[in-house]
């Protein structure tokens, strides 16, 4: 609940959602343009539905939409490196890994920031190109 309260403060949030009961499972937006004009892609799902493939096909849907505009080469993610269910639906994507270094949180419940190791990961417009389009394959399957 606490992660949809902030959801709802936030400019272009999305909220994904199961087809058949409508359950919220998680959160997509854009954070950002960071300093080398790469768009910031953030991402949080429920445990329970981390490994059900309902982030790849999120992900995949905003990949789309963002690449629509010409201006956006290139789109980064930047996630804890121990968070396999945050990582592999960027992996299966295409997304490469760029870089490590220490991350953070804003704050805990005692109002301490929460360390760890993140990694950027990285996908340009020529490599998802190559890969096509989710919109193309569903109208061509």
């Amino acid at each position: 609940r606490a992660m949809a309260k902030w959801c709802a403060k936030q400019t272009e949030c999305f909220a994904v959602c199961l087809k058949t009961d409508g359950k919220l499972i998680g959160f997509i937006r854009f954070n950002g343009v960071d300093e080398q004009l790469r768009l910031d892609l953030g991402h949080m799902f429920h445990t329970r539905y981390r490994h059900d493939g309902y982030a790849t096909e999120a992900i995949h849907y905003l990949v789309d939409v963002a690449f629509d505009k010409p201006e956006v080469q290139s789109i980064i993610a930047r996630n804890a490196v121990d968070w396999p269910g945050q990582l592999t639906p960027l992996n299966d994507l295409g997304f490469l890994e760029t870089g490590r270094g220490k991350g953070s949180f804003t704050s805990n419940s005692q109002g301490r920031s929460i360390g760890f190791m993140a990694c950027t990961m990285e996908l340009k417009r020529n490599d998802w190109s190559l890969r096509g389009r989710m919109s193309e394959r569903r109208r061509s399957g």
